[in-house]
């Protein structure tokens, strides 16, 4: 072989080396297309101090009315980073961070089992902004003192947000005030900086930088962006002011990090202490059997909405999860939203009178909500949700908190209008995928048990799932609830009795249920997601 054929070989070996590792380099380079995002559960209280008393047994009492979970993740903001911690929420759409001039903070020394000033104490948005006004226009002009503040919370617990110390920080030159249902609000300003969560990066982020906040943590909303409060509360002043921008998961597909706008939430068994948020995939290792599809409900359709903006579900008919099936089913439906950040779910009167009866529940005037005798360890009792004629089943644990010995309080709570919620006590056993971008959600029974990843990024359609058999159902406008009828009640050995009910009620518009006793209740709520 002549020089130059060795010369011309060597080059084309050099060739084919360079493409081969261009070849492997590109496919290990490959973007996952998903983000995972752990966080830490917590319960804290939302309208008062936390209290936290030393008792015999294996209990605490804490402020059981007012409690709230927290899903929480840790963010470095700005440059350099600062580290934040913020509230997970699916309910709103802005993310915000407390600043460091909040009047309300302050720094608390805890020890032992003693009150805890700082865990998360919340007051009437009214004082927080006592020294504040709220404009026409939107805005919040601040005093210049704030004398008549106390400073009642420690901010140091989750960190806040030092604006004039991030060179990379805009302030967009617009204001912000929001308000929540567990009476806590916030104001100041909008802007955008850099945001990292874990080995992700996100430049010129849009978020909210609170300098009135009467709660301690930070809120990082990825509901729908039609809640951001530039959208809602901007169109109730002035409707040409309005508009929506990317948060957090929208910028996620804006920048190529997710191929659509989804997440799939794992909230655990209800007594663990983490969770996960899966950005643009789903997690097949985290649900038992088949991921069912609905459709969302629009329930803003006739004021003009045209797409839903809420996570809601509808009931359908009444039922029960074993083969002794009633034979004079109603069908009744009804709105209820689902709430990760809520700790007692509410449903129509009529039906929680039912379970009341049924579990021997009493209400106490003190605690202002319904007590009975805690079922024990060795109860298998099962709350049965039957979505759509699939089922999402939870121990009757879950509906109850021991307050003090024997005795817990029902955490369902009776209410006269829908939407009703289905919160963090039905959620910690259903796995849940939001879809954004088409207006469904797909759900199946989480599965609670340690079981090695399966991650499918999500390219147009959630992969691995069926559509529902209601899916097609329309939504109406709402049935009477009737409470007549039969609860069904099975004892152990398996055998059915049956007990009636003739409470009557305005028109509720929402599901039925069988309840059986404490030992071996069964919750049967039919639901749908409905267009």
């Amino acid at each position: 072989m002549s020089i130059l054929q060795r010369s011309m070989l060597l080059k084309e070996l050099i060739v084919s080396l360079c493409l081969g590792t261009a070849a492997i380099a590109s496919v290990v380079k490959l973007p996952k297309k998903y983000v995972q995002m752990g966080f830490d559960k917590s319960c804290t209280s939302a309208t008062g101090d936390m209290v936290f008393a030393k008792r015999d047994g294996d209990y605490v009492l804490v402020d059981l009315i007012n409690e709230k979970i927290l899903y929480t993740v840790q963010l470095a903001v700005g440059t350099p980073p600062q580290n934040i911690t913020v509230s997970i929420n699916i309910g709103s759409a802005d993310p915000w961070m407390t600043s460091p001039d909040n009047p309300y903070c302050e720094i608390k020394k805890h020890s032992g089992y003693e009150k805890q000033v700082g865990a998360n104490t919340s007051v009437s948005l009214l004082s927080s902004l006592s020294n504040d006004r709220v404009t026409m226009s939107g805005t919040v002009t601040t005093g210049t003192s704030s004398s008549m503040v106390q400073p009642i919370i420690d901010c140091t617990n989750y960190g806040t947000f030092n604006h004039s110390s991030s060179s990379s920080f805009k302030n967009n030159g617009t204001n912000f005030t929001m308000f929540y249902a567990d009476k806590t609000g916030a104001s100041r300003f909008w802007g955008t900086d850099v945001v990292r969560v874990e080995l992700l990066e996100i430049l010129d982020m849009s978020f909210g930088v609170a300098n009135v906040f009467n709660a301690t943590e930070g809120v990082f909303g990825i509901g729908f962006p039609s809640l951001e409060t530039t959208n809602m509360f901007n169109a109730r002043i002035d409707p040409y002011s309005s508009y929506e921008y990317a948060n957090f998961p929208q910028a996620l597909n804006n920048q190529g990090s997710v191929d659509k706008v989804a997440y799939s939430l794992f909230l655990n068994d209800s007594h663990a202490m983490k969770g996960s948020v899966l950005f643009g995939a789903v997690d097949h290792s985290k649900y038992r059997n088949d991921l069912f599809t609905v459709p969302l409900v629009n329930d803003f359709r006739d004021k003009g909405m045209d797409h839903p903006h809420y996570f809601n579900v509808f009931n359908a008919r009444r039922g029960c999860p074993n083969k002794r099936r009633p034979q004079n089913r109603r069908h009744d439906e009804f709105i209820v939203v689902l709430d990760s950040g809520a700790t007692v779910s509410s449903l129509p009167t009529k039906l929680v009178d039912q379970l009341v009866q049924s579990l021997n529940a009493t209400f106490d005037e003190e605690l202002n909500s319904y007590t009975l005798k805690c079922p024990s360890k060795k109860d298998t009792s099962v709350a049965s949700f039957d979505i759509g004629r699939f089922h999402i089943d939870g121990p009757l644990s879950n509906f109850v908190r021991k307050y003090e010995k024997n005795k817990c309080i029902l955490r369902l709570d009776p209410a006269d209008n829908q939407p009703y919620i289905l919160c963090d006590n039905f959620l910690s056993r259903a796995y849940v995928v939001h879809d954004l971008e088409s207006y469904e959600i797909s759900m199946g029974q989480a599965n609670t048990e340690y079981a090695p990843e399966q991650i499918e990024a999500i390219k147009s359609k959630v992969p691995g799932t069926v559509r529902a058999p209601s899916y097609d159902k329309t939504w109406g406008n709402g049935t009477d609830v009737s409470p007549s009828g039969n609860i069904y009640t099975v004892s152990t050995n398996g055998t059915s009795t049956t007990t009636q009910s003739s409470n009557a009620r305005e028109n509720l518009g929402a599901v039925n249920a069988v309840f059986t006793s404490v030992a071996t209740a069964i919750l049967t709520l039919i639901a749908s997601l409905l267009p």
